[in-house]
């Protein structure tokens, strides 16, 4: 009878010690296309976050822990991979925000790259949407909406954008304080380098502005914008707005947006609320909010604002 050989195993071990004993894999939380994410406790007993680098069509594991690239004519895009998580974390560990997920270290071992982050007992905004929709009062949406653009605005402030804002990157605790976590930037930075890697920067529909989906197009902070109005669309309605190339596609060839705006649909909210979500999912870049700081400064003001007002007039 053949042999048959055991399945490779993606995740680390539970019980797996990591960086000399300092971190202990407790189990795992997620797993995605290029990192697996753990809870762990660090040597003071205190649990914390390890996001483990592993791009799923480019490595494997070998004898538990170890993580090799599967083919050798990959091994330079795999290197330039892992440095690229490295400059992520070390960015994202100088964004000193109460709203932005806390990076304490990066390090290599089992030949791959790691960071531990402060670890957030809480909801994740995708579960609040899914099973507990009456917790999303319009008050609290207005509350988080804030949140979310402080988080996002100490993002670009610090030159680096997210790219994959959406409920499932978003937590909430129980006193209503949002973290943003999971960012993107590195395995964005090697799609346009590999397209092996193209292959699995799956863009999330629905939450996606259109150049993501579209190879060559500049994305700039209006680009986050996009999907953190596809996040406050979906917390108020329930439902992911419709993805962003069809939508396009269909205005292009002269048809209606089939995404209905929120203002004067929607009962409980301040109409500028409703309208500045609505600019922020406008296909055509010059319509949206061009920084967090222009949203914010909007929602401030006691006129509702224009689309001239909040977007930049030159834009392309």
């Amino acid at each position: 009878m053949p042999q048959v050989e055991p399945p490779l195993r993606r995740q680390l071990p539970n019980g797996t010690t990591l960086l000399q004993g300092q971190f202990t894999i407790e189990k795992r939380l997620a797993a995605g296309g290029f990192a697996i994410t753990y809870l762990a406790t660090n040597s003071l007993g205190r649990r914390v976050v390890i996001k483990e680098c592993f791009p799923q069509d480019l490595a494997q594991r070998v004898a538990d822990t170890t993580v090799q690239v599967l083919h050798a004519e990959d091994a330079h895009t795999y290197d330039k991979l892992l440095t690229l998580f490295e400059v992520e974390a070390r960015k994202l560990a100088n964004v000193r925000h109460p709203n932005v997920v806390d990076v304490h270290l990066v390090f290599r071992e089992n030949g791959t790259a790691y960071m531990a982050m402060d670890f957030v007992p809480s909801r994740e905004l995708q579960e609040i949407i899914y099973t507990d929709p009456g917790y999303l009062t319009p008050d609290r949406v207005q509350d988080l909406a804030r949140q979310m653009l402080a988080a996002v605005k100490a993002v670009h402030d610090a030159d680096m954008l997210h790219r994959d804002i959406k409920p499932a990157n978003m937590l909430v605790d129980e006193n209503d304080h949002l973290v943003l976590i999971d960012f993107g930037a590195a395995r964005d930075g090697m799609s346009m380098n590999s397209r092996k890697v193209s292959s699995v920067m799956m863009f999330t529909e629905g939450f996606a502005p259109v150049e993501l989906h579209t190879p060559g197009l500049p994305q700039r902070p209006d680009s986050d914008l996009y999907s953190l109005g596809a996040t406050l669309y979906t917390m108020i309605t329930g439902q992911v707005p419709e993805l962003a190339a069809t939508r396009s596609a269909i205005i292009e060839n002269e048809g209606a947006d089939p995404l209905r705006p929120l203002a004067g649909q929607v009962a409980g909210y301040p109409p500028r609320f409703l309208e500045m979500i609505d600019a922020a999912l406008s296909t055509r870049r010059t319509n949206r909010p061009q920084s967090a700081q222009d949203w914010l400064d909007a929602l401030a003001q006691s006129a509702v604002p224009t689309v001239a007002e909040v977007a930049r007039p030159n834009d392309t």
